[in-house]
């Protein structure tokens, strides 16, 4: 996978990596056709180099999110507009918004639900304008409200409402600096996007609560530094990731990304050293396979116990770990641990 990637961003280099059954089956497993098939469009020789099935494939379910995406886009701007129409301030996190801007089209990568930013003032609000919408509320968890509506009896529309960057427990960070820095976004007059460091710096964040579990995570990573480096300064991201007590996250990913990208040592280089992980491409495919090793095992211990940045966040992160230990067998359900 990742040597088809590296390929991808470095078309000069010559190298056109084997496509065997492997590559196939991994597009598969991590639903990366529509990031694939967007970056094929700009190196015809790699893109000739893969068989015409996988091809066609990548260009079929490409299609397919794109549909998805435009009826995304469509239920987003509603709620925006309902958000903006009440004054209620709000940002777009993720989704069909960030492939316009860093993909360069909606087609260009897969999202499965809508995720906005409110300030914690106005999160009630916010929920009754997205329920008057046939939305219901699902749960508040953490740092999010979650609504849905069936589009189908089986698929839900999941809309997230945010009314913070991260867990309150996992760090000291603040919100504040993402509104201050944050950009006017067209065709509204109260709704703000997120500048180009502070997406970064989310997506990051995102990615390690997921604990980089599948190469989506890191492209997203990549491919900013790679495009969009130019908009990026990791000095003032280091800044701002140790204030907000998240400076070892920051590094960790971003030693992962490198690790699988190395190109960006020359084209964006890291304004610290990078550090051990035990993160690795075979564990996050195996887990995802239902294989469990010593990788695996070596790699959650990691993201469990080695990305906080005081003791105190440390055991903080165990806490809900702690409340699944004391109940009852009977009472547990299989919900993800945060970071376990």
């Amino acid at each position: 996978m990742f040597a088809l990637l590296n390929a991808l961003y470095d078309s000069d280099s010559g190298n056109v990596p084997p496509a065997g059954p492997q590559l196939a089956a991994d597009i598969e497993l991590f639903a990366m056709h529509a990031q694939i098939h967007k970056l094929l469009q700009r190196c015809p020789r790699v893109r000739e180099s893969l068989p015409q099935d996988l091809r066609q494939r990548l260009k079929r379910e490409s299609e397919t999110i794109g549909i998805q995406n435009l009826m995304l886009q469509h239920t987003e701007r509603q709620i925006l507009k309902q958000f903006d129409s009440h004054r209620i301030a709000a940002m777009p996190l993720k989704g069909t918004r960030f492939a316009e801007r860093f993909f360069g089209a909606l087609a260009a990568r897969a999202t499965s639900d809508i995720d906005l930013l409110v300030r914690p003032g106005q999160l009630e609000e916010a929920i009754s304008l997205v329920r008057d919408m046939g939305f219901i509320l699902d749960k508040k968890i953490h740092n999010h409200a979650v609504l849905y509506r069936l589009i189908t009896p089986d698929i839900p529309l999941m809309v997230e409402l945010h009314w913070t960057m991260d867990k309150p427990h996992l760090s000291e960070l603040r919100d504040e600096p993402f509104w201050d820095s944050s950009l006017p976004m067209a065709g509204f007059d109260g709704i703000r996007e997120l500048d180009a460091l502070s997406t970064f710096y989310f997506m990051l964040l995102h990615g390690m609560r997921h604990r980089m579990e599948s190469p989506r995570y890191l492209l997203d990573l990549a491919h900013m530094l790679l495009e969009h480096g130019e908009t990026l300064d990791l000095s003032e991201l280091v800044v701002r990731a140790r204030r907000d007590r998240t400076y070892r996250r920051v590094q960790a990913a971003l030693s992962i990304v490198y690790g699988e990208f190395p190109s960006l040592h020359t084209r964006k280089p890291l304004p610290f050293d990078v550090i051990e992980t035990y993160w690795t491409y075979e564990a996050i495919r195996d887990r995802r396979l239902g294989k469990r090793g010593l990788d695996d095992y070596r790699n959650r211990m990691f993201f469990r116990f080695g990305i906080f940045d005081t003791w105190k966040h440390q055991l903080l992160s165990q806490q809900p770990v702690y409340k699944r230990l004391g109940k009852r067998p009977s009472d547990m359900k299989a919900k993800e641990m945060p970071y376990g």
